[in-house]
Order: structure tokens, then C-alpha cells, then sequence
């Protein structure tokens, strides 16, 4: 009898977990919440209610539903347990089976990532001629061409900055520009293939993601960070080119390549 009685606790509480865990999946707004966190790997609270447009009360009531299948880690980002990314598969399953295909429009984030992109381009241009001048050697910027509008000296040395490696300045040799885009190519390898984040993305609040969700590797990161230094040129015409032929979202080559996404991310310093 105690053996009986044992299988029938047992055979109940797993009728009710499994009916919890289905549960959870019947509304929209939880598959939502699932996919987002699969989509960007681990969020913030305040991320989860901008992009779901809800009120705070509306997700709490949501999560409650979803114990087991989200947590809470130790830096106060929710992410998929386990069991959440059982279930992420489980609801991809069941589309495919019934034929169900998702439009979704991928965010590019164009001028977030044009200023990360100035904002990085501009500190390593910095410390490069800093180094410069601790081997006695000077720079003035100016840039390789006439501007037809008149730049406060602040403007103007940002820009001549920013431009240096790619251009150059009156000068400045090529094994000097060299030495310029390798330095930018460490950088970005080193700190995107970190966290997917440089420091002009943690300004700009955005981060790049395998389109996985996964974060990208140190190799991944190389990658891409040849095509945004080196093969900046390069990069950006084939990755117009695969706009054009519509392969995808892309807007560099390698990023196509190396299959990443941008996302948004708090500010966090």
C-alpha cells in the first residue's frame, strides 16, 4: 500500500509540472518573454518592459508563470534556466510542425553603431598618437583634404582623429597607418570578444550576439573586427551587396559571416 500510495504522489506531481510547464507556453506574451530572453541571452528588468511595452505589475504576473523556466542571476539579469531552453525548443518544434513561419524584423541599430563606432575609432587614435609622442614623434592633425565650412579646433581634431587610420594625415607614413589599424583590431578583438562589447557599444547601450543567442569568440570577434578596421572598405561594399541580393540583415560582410546581431544593453560600466 505505502508503495502504491508513493507512485500515485509521485505520478501527480509530475501530471502538474508538466501541466505548469505547458501552462506557460498557451499565452503570447510569455512565448515573448522566452524568446526575447533566447534571442539576447540574459536582460535586464527595465530591458524586458521596454521591449514588451507592458506595465511592471503585468510582468510580475507573468513571471510568477514562468518559474522554473527563467531566473534571476547574481548581476540582476534574467535569463533562460534549462528548462527554458527546453522549452524554446519545444516551441520551435511546434511551429515547424504546423508550418508556422515568423516575420520578424531585425533592428540594425545603424546610428547607435556609427557612434560606437566613431567613440571607438577616436580613443584608439588617442592613445596611438600618445604613444607616438613618448618616442619623440609628433603629429599635427590635419586633415588630407580642404573642407569648404569652418570647424571649431575641437571639431576639427575629432574628425581629423577619427579619420587618421584610414586616411592619414599630412605626413604620417604608411607603416604609421599600419601600425593605427592593427591597433584598432586588437582593441576590438580583445574587448568585443570579451562581452560583445567595446567601449563605445557600452555608451551607445548596445552589444553584438551570435544570432544564437550565444555570446561570440575571441576568433569570432577577429573576424569581424578585420572587417571594421583593415577591410573596412572591403566589408561594407559586400555587405551591400548581400543587402542588395537580399541575403539577409547584414550590414558588413563579416558580420553575415560570422552570423552576429546587434542588440540593445543597459549602460553598464
Amino acid at each position: 500500500m505505502l508503495d502504491s500510495s508513493q507512485n500515485s504522489t509521485t505520478t501527480s506531481t509530475t501530471k502538474d509540472e508538466l501541466y505548469l510547464f505547458f501552462e506557460a507556453l498557451v499565452h503570447p506574451l510569455r512565448v515573448r518573454i522566452l524568446t526575447l530572453l533566447h534571442e539576447n541571452e540574459r536582460m535586464t528588468y527595465s530591458e524586458l518592459l521596454d521591449r514588451l511595452g507592458i506595465e511592471t505589475g503585468k510582468l510580475n504576473f507573468h513571471f510568477k508563470k514562468l518559474v522554473g523556466l527563467i531566473e534571476k542571476d547574481s548581476d540582476g539579469y534574467y535569463k533562460l534556466t534549462p528548462k527554458g531552453t527546453f522549452a524554446i525548443g519545444a516551441i520551435k518544434a511546434v511551429r515547424e510542425q504546423l508550418g508556422i513561419k515568423e516575420e520578424k524584423k531585425v533592428k540594425t541599430y545603424f546610428g547607435r553603431r556609427l557612434i560606437a563606432w566613431i567613440i571607438d575609432v577616436f580613443l584608439v587614435s588617442l592613445v596611438s598618437f600618445g604613444s607616438f609622442l613618448f618616442f619623440n614623434v609628433a603629429y599635427y592633425p590635419v586633415l588630407p583634404f580642404e573642407l569648404n565650412i569652418q570647424l571649431p579646433p575641437v571639431v576639427y581634431t575629432i574628425i581629423a582623429l577619427v579619420l587618421a587610420p584610414y586616411v592619414g594625415w599630412p605626413g604620417i607614413d604608411p607603416v604609421t597607418r599600419v601600425y593605427m589599424l592593427s591597433m584598432l583590431w586588437m582593441y576590438w578583438t580583445i574587448f568585443e570578444g570579451y562581452r560583445g562589447q567595446s567601449f563605445g557599444k557600452i555608451i551607445m547601450g548596445i552589444r553584438i550576439i551570435k544570432t544564437d543567442g550565444s555570446t561570440p569568440q575571441v576568433l569570432d570577434s577577429a573576424i569581424l573586427s578585420l572587417g571594421k578596421s583593415i577591410l573596412l572598405p572591403i566589408d561594407v561594399l559586400a555587405g551591400l551587396l548581400l543587402k542588395i541580393l537580399k541575403k539577409g540583415y547584414w550590414i558588413r560582410f563579416t558580420e553575415a559571416y560570422v552570423r552576429v546581431k546587434t542588440i540593445r544593453q543597459s549602460l553598464n560600466l
